[in-house]
């Protein structure tokens, strides 16, 4: 799905990986798990993820859906 976190991953390796049917919720890597927080525009597009851990690291994406 446009937007999503596997989506990202992908366009930083230049090829597909997994092809999942749902959105990836959380993610765990050394330990850390990270939650992703998605929002919606009218149309059901992703328009934002939120990336959070339990260590107060955050990263934001902000997509411009045209």
């Amino acid at each position: 799905r446009p937007g999503d976190y596997f989506e990202a991953v992908n366009l930083g390796q230049g090829y597909t990986i997994y092809k999942n049917k749902n959105l990836v919720k959380s993610i765990s890597q050394g330990g850390t798990a990270t939650t992703i927080t998605y929002l919606f525009d009218g149309d059901n597009n992703i328009t934002r993820a939120l990336f959070s851990n339990s260590s107060g690291d955050a990263l934001d994406f902000t997509y411009l859906c045209e």
